[in-house]
């Protein structure tokens, strides 16, 4: 696993005037991911391009990712070098699937990276740089995405948004405030601000569906008369999902308090600095929000179990070939031992093929969950380190650690070691306290490995066998 590796640029942060320098046809993308292959000469590639990042993912590159990477999509090296993020293995797969899932979006929640993850995988596959592994990675990241979106609202809005905008509305009389955009927050925000008495108009690009979302006593409007409302109120609340600006510079004049609520900024930036304009930006990371870090809790442990059953797959991938063949022999033997009975109830061929076939699966299923088992053992190095000087048992020798050839005069390390058989961490044969009885090297290899129990021992005040679980393999 820590041969696959991601390389990004995460582009939403940088300014509008940048988005254009991130918009790659797919030819681009196809080309890019060829450049890349060659350059690193990875196993695969495959180039994911987002509404604010891209990325390239990657199988056992050979050299540095980063520059191939910029050079494919003609972007310089000395000028977003800086910029870009790397990530290997368990942490790379961590980041795939929480990306699929929308948790690392602005838009945060959003489901349209599903269909960016799709699409990166078949353009990579259609320029011949695709690979099972990647393939499979990107599979099960989506797989885990449709999970979490089904079972998790990851767009619930939090009262504290509101509570936001509330506050920033306190030092003006109650008047008219324009609320763009009909997501759940905004209908949140909408129904607050009436509550304390504003007169509230919600902007709708389907009218038709303001019936069914329309907050009790708030006005709909359509979009597109957005501007229209601007000299008649006192502040305006956007809170959209879209990636364009819901009010521009040279749309908006006059004395106005404007509230940006979205995760990609709704309200271009460079309001800020006109006459009469006051441009307030919400900060998620500056305000509790509580329902989603709730609902991002529960998509964590959708993907967290998820990707255990991804680490175990990829830890027996290799065995799968010889999984395969097994069961097939299986299957066959099956069929060569029940021949005479075939025979003689004149079994069809296709009673045969059926037979054989499930059979076949039979043993792979028997074979796999064998070898997930396997894969989820845990293993604990529980050895004690040796330092010099280390003092053991009385009247034992103490441990010295010599350097006794040295890389700088040598041209290797070796060191000198002296310590008696009874030093930290070892195991005792019988021959240790007993006369005539075996020593450790009479015992075969097999003999030193058994199953282990964990138990939690913090509540008994006396271990006994009863204690134990019920296994003859643990007394």
């Amino acid at each position: 696993m820590m041969e696959i590796g991601v390389a990004g640029i995460r582009f939403d942060q940088l300014g509008s005037e940048h988005f254009a320098t991130f918009a790659f046809s797919e030819e681009q993308v196809l080309d890019a991911c060829v450049h890349v292959k060659r350059r690193t000469q990875s196993t695969a590639v495959v180039i994911l391009c987002t509404c604010d990042r891209i990325e390239v993912w990657y199988e056992r590159a050979k050299t540095d990712v980063v520059e191939p990477f910029l050079r494919s999509l003609s972007l310089s090296v000395l000028g977003w070098k800086e910029q870009v993020y790397q990530m290997h293995g368990q942490e790379a797969l961590h980041h795939l699937f929480s990306l699929g899932c929308g948790l690392l979006s602005p838009l945060f929640g959003e489901d349209q990276i599903i269909s960016q993850l799709q699409a990166g995988v078949a353009i990579s596959r259609h320029a011949g740089c695709a690979s099972p592994v990647l393939e499979y990675l990107f599979r099960e990241a989506v797989t885990t995405a449709k999970r979490v979106q089904s079972s998790v609202d990851l767009q619930v809005p939090d009262q504290s948004v509101a509570d936001f905008v509330e506050a920033q509305l306190s030092s003006l009389a109650l008047g008219h405030i324009l609320v763009i955009g009909s997501s759940a927050l905004a209908r949140l925000v909408s129904a607050r601000l009436v509550s304390k008495g504003y007169e509230v108009s919600m902007t709708f690009r389907d009218l038709e569906k303001a019936d069914l979302l329309l907050p009790d006593h708030v006005k709909a409007i359509a979009y597109a008369q957005r501007f229209a409302q601007l000299g008649e109120v006192e502040a305006v609340v956007s809170a959209t999902k879209g990636m364009e600006y819901t009010l521009t510079y040279e749309q908006v004049e006059g004395n106005l308090l404007l509230i940006d609520l979205a995760g990609v900024p709704d309200i271009d930036p460079k309001l800020a600095d006109k006459e009469g304009i006051t441009l307030v930006r919400f900060q998620a990371d500056h305000v509790p929000l509580p329902r989603r870090e709730e609902a991002k809790a529960a998509a964590m442990a959708l993907i967290e179990a998820d990707l255990d059953k991804v680490k175990a797959y990829l830890s027996y991938r290799k065995d799968v070939p010889l999984i395969q063949e097994r069961a097939e022999q299986a299957a066959l033997d099956l069929l060569y031992r029940l021949h005479h009975q075939l025979k003689e109830y004149k079994a069809s061929d296709e009673l045969r093929q059926i037979l054989y076939e499930s059979a076949r699966k039979a043993f792979s299923h028997q074979l796999y969950e064998q070898k997930k088992g396997e894969s989820s053992l845990k293993r604990f190095d529980l050895t004690k380190v040796l330092e010099d000087g280390q003092q053991g048992y009385a009247g034992d020798p103490p441990v010295s650690l010599t350097a006794f050839h040295t890389r700088e005069k040598e041209g290797w390390n070796l060191t000198q070691l002296s310590f008696g058989s009874h030093t930290s961490t070892h195991m005792d044969s019988p021959h240790h306290m007993l006369e005539g009885n075996r020593s450790l090297d009479t015992y075969p290899p097999e003999r030193f490995f058994a199953t282990a129990y964990v138990m939690d021992c913090t509540k008994l005040e006396v271990l006994g066998t009863s204690s134990l679980p019920p296994s003859r393999s643990c007394i």
